[in-house]
């Protein structure tokens, strides 16, 4: 085969090209594909990565490729000579260097917040299919966004040189079905780091607290605005909140809980009743007084 190259890519640890691959079928046609070269130059510890991650292609993900999988081309040793002004062998040792070639597809995700909803579950079962079945852990997905494609919206993995083989995934949830709940607790989700950090990374569970002036709050423990409105607040972060500017902020708490109240309170209804103005709050703390003074 036969590959120019046309521009860098981007720089990790190793350098990494966009490039062509001239290739003859067995028909004796010639083609031209896309691809990607990871290069080193005289790096053991480059090499070793680089043959690590063939071995993840070669043995484990075959069978998906073009299925979440770009398809992989082999990897390449070689030397490299350094010519001299006149395009001869120069004096000094060639180095040695090696090439991972890889299928050029679709464009790398930015960040997880760009990520939408379809994308992030059609993801994620294809990272659960990688854990539960070829028993693949890719060891920095959940830290580095660039590692995701977006092939015609269709998410693909790569960068498998931190992953590990025979990964014996600890999900204990089913994910899916719990998409938009309350996060779990460490113990309903599992030990799976990658798994419990990329959910996280793409917003897969509401939240379970917000800040109150200064304290972390917990949404199961509201049943009604005014359990928001009094909760104790930090005197550096409240001082200057009226009783108005704070039932204001109780409300905007209150209306998300409202949006999401199945999930955080499933076994019982939305409290219509429930008072949602200041006055109306004052009125039933004045009222509540008098009667406990018996008047």
């Amino acid at each position: 085969m036969n590959a120019v190259f046309l521009r860098e890519r981007g720089r990790d640890s190793m350098e990494i090209f966009q490039a062509e691959m001239h290739k003859e079928t067995e028909a004796g046609q010639s083609i031209v594909q896309d691809v990607l070269f990871k290069f080193a130059e005289d790096d053991e510890d480059l090499f070793d990565a680089m043959k690590h991650e063939a071995d993840i292609y070669n043995n484990y993900l075959k069978p998906l490729y073009g299925q979440g999988i770009l398809e992989f081309h082999g990897l390449y040793q070689g030397t490299l000579e350094e010519l001299s002004t006149d395009n001869t062998s120069s004096d000094s040792e060639p180095s040695i260097c090696a090439c991972l070639v890889l299928q050029s597809r679709g464009n790398s995700i930015r960040s997880f917040s760009e990520i939408d909803v379809d994308f992030s579950v059609a993801l994620m079962r294809l990272v659960m299919h990688l854990h539960d079945n070829l028993k693949i852990l890719q060891g920095s997905l959940h830290l580095a966004p660039r590692n995701i494609l977006d092939v015609d919206g269709r998410p693909f993995i790569i960068d498998f040189e931190l992953s590990k083989a025979i990964h014996k995934c600890a999900m204990r949830m089913d994910i899916f079905k719990h998409r938009g709940d309350p996060e779990p607790v460490g113990s309903q989700l599992g030990g799976c780091t990658e798994l419990h950090s990329l959910l996280n990374k793409l917003a897969w569970w509401l939240p379970t607290d917000f800040m109150w002036y200064g304290f972390l709050c917990t949404y199961e423990d509201i049943w009604r605005p005014a359990d928001i409105f009094e909760l104790e607040t930090h005197g550096f972060f409240s001082a200057r909140a009226s009783d108005e500017e704070r039932w204001d902020k109780a409300m905007e708490v209150w209306g998300y809980l409202e949006i999401h109240w199945e999930r955080y309170h499933s076994n019982v209804q939305f409290p219509t009743d429930a008072i949602t103005t200041l006055d109306a709050y004052r009125r039933e703390q004045r009222a509540r007084s008098t009667a406990g003074r018996g008047l």
